[in-house]
């Protein structure tokens, strides 16, 4: 288990970086052309040429300073923001670029969004979570810490920290195909095999059926968000006639979960427990 983790991890980390990402960006726009109605419309050349465009504006940003710097990465964020939405291009890595791109151009809300959009499809890139922790950093905001069993569970369920949240859905439909051709060989012939082949299968099943469903949560339902204005306003009821509830603005960046919603006002819950509202338009959902 520990070889195969390792594999898992090699083959993860050569993906996310270097010349990789542009062979990783070829295989999820052959999955996207077969799993999502209407790609079929867009060119693959377009949207390759696109992405270069963006990691060389993002390169070229690297040698340059001040004014010129953050144009440069501004203009990398959006071209991967626009693979994102107008190419519907749900990709943890291209998450992960636009807020590197972000955080270069000083805007760390937007960096500290995009990283944990990132990390839902990418749950166990380290140097994904190390630039996190760095955003975070520059905010003084508090980082959350690990506690003895979250390392366990980690360890245990290894698969789900190493694996993008595509591949454990594939593998998933798989070993659940897999479980139900068994189970009709079964019905013809019995075997000790076949017995066993079917428990490990249904315990593979468990693994990454638990694995797609809590990420599942995580993306379509958990309802977290990150304040991207800076000097955003924390109000003691939604409205602008109400006080503020903090006599400093909060940071873009502050990092917070969806208790309620009143027009457009939303009513969160900070790290620190404090519940505020603050206008949608200044915050994002992840």
């Amino acid at each position: 288990m520990a070889i195969f983790s390792k594999i898992l991890s090699k083959l993860f980390k050569k993906a996310e970086t270097g010349a990789g990402r542009l062979v990783l960006l070829t295989i999820v726009l052959a999955l996207a052309g077969l799993s999502r109605t209407g790609f079929c419309a867009v060119s693959v050349q377009e949207v390759k040429s696109l992405f270069s465009s963006a990691q060389a504006n993002f390169e070229l940003g690297l040698k340059q300073q001040g004014e010129r710097k953050r144009a440069l990465m501004i203009k990398s964020a959006g071209q991967f923001r626009s693979l994102i939405r107008d190419h519907r291009l749900d990709n943890g890595s291209l998450y992960y670029n636009m807020g590197n791109a972000y955080y270069e151009a000083g805007e760390t809300g937007k960096a500290i969004l995009s990283y944990r959009r990132a990390k839902r499809l990418l749950p166990g890139f380290s140097d994904l979570q190390y630039n996190l922790n760095q955003a975070r950093s520059r905010l003084n905001l508090s980082q959350p810490t690990q506690s003895w069993w979250e390392s366990i569970v980690k360890g245990l369920f290894f698969w789900h920290y190493m694996m993008k949240y595509e591949l454990r859905r594939s593998m998933l439909l798989i070993v659940f195909s897999l479980v139900w051709i068994v189970l009709m060989m079964m019905i013809f012939k019995r075997h000790v095999f076949l017995r066993m082949a079917l428990i490990i299968l249904i315990a593979l099943n468990i693994g990454f059926g638990g694995s797609f469903l809590y990420s599942y949560y995580q993306l379509h339902v958990a309802r977290s968000g990150v304040v991207v204005k800076d000097n955003t306003i924390a109000r003691k009821g939604p409205g602008s006639g109400y006080e503020p509830f903090y006599q400093k603005p909060l940071s873009g960046g502050t990092e917070f979960t969806i208790n309620g919603t009143h027009e457009n006002w939303w009513k969160i819950k900070l790290p620190l427990g404090d519940e505020v509202w603050i206008k949608v338009s200044d915050a994002e959902m992840i």
